[in-house]
């Protein structure tokens, strides 16, 4: 009887014991932010510290958003730049036309626009409530200098790539602790009516890699 009273004790100690064990790990993980998986001693069992990024101190610049577009009108200013109309000049006076696809189905103006961009109307992008704007899904007008907003709603894996500098080019600091960064736009690359790249020959051969000391001093 005392044999079996003792080994009771023993694993309800035991037990115990093991449960204190786990909860200590898990609190020291709560607080440490290391998580720990796999078994003891196995490839899995790695510590993953999670390390706050540092704040940013300087900002993203992006190049090449293109303002509200007009139509050459033949004239130049007092600078001997082209004049242009302001699109509303135009589709101010009509009512907008909700179907068209492409220049071609246009009798005046745009006729030569050619446009490969999916089966979307115009209006798709375009306000028809004021040409001098873009519209999102939503039908939230936006302006065209934040046209990025309304390529990534339809481009998104494009834009995850480009959110994280795979997609589009760029130059200046992965940190922005350290220095500015330079972001291209996507009409610094494509055409917002035919966005899909001409297939091209390649011309100049691939350029080696610079010195490592170069590469390692490079931000």
């Amino acid at each position: 009887m005392l044999h079996r009273r003792s080994a009771a004790i023993f694993w309800g100690v035991l037990v115990l014991a093991g449960f204190l064990g786990v909860a200590a790990v898990l609190a020291v993980s709560a607080t440490t932010g290391v998580v720990r998986t796999g078994g003891q001693g196995g490839p899995a069992d790695v510590a993953a510290e999670v390390v706050p990024s540092p704040t940013p101190r300087f900002s993203t610049t992006i190049v090449g958003a293109s303002e509200a577009p007009g139509i050459p009108t033949g004239e130049v200013d007092v600078l001997g730049k082209p004049v242009l109309a302001n699109c509303t000049t135009c589709h101010a006076t009509r009512e907008a036309n909700l179907t068209t696809r492409e220049g071609r189905q246009l009798q005046e103006f745009h006729q030569g626009l050619t446009t490969t961009h999916g089966e979307q109307q115009c209006v798709a992008c375009h306000n028809p409530g004021d040409y001098s704007q873009l519209r999102l899904a939503s039908g939230e007008a936006i302006e065209f200098t934040d046209s990025l907003r309304l390529c990534r709603q339809c481009h998104g894996p494009q834009y995850r790539d480009y959110e994280q500098g795979a997609h589009g080019g760029m130059t200046g600091y992965w940190d922005l602790s350290r220095g500015p960064r330079t972001r291209n736009h996507c009409l610094a690359c494509h055409d917002a009516h035919a966005p899909q790249y001409q297939s091209v020959m390649p011309v100049f051969r691939p350029r080696d890699l610079p010195p490592r000391s170069h590469r390692e001093d490079h931000p």
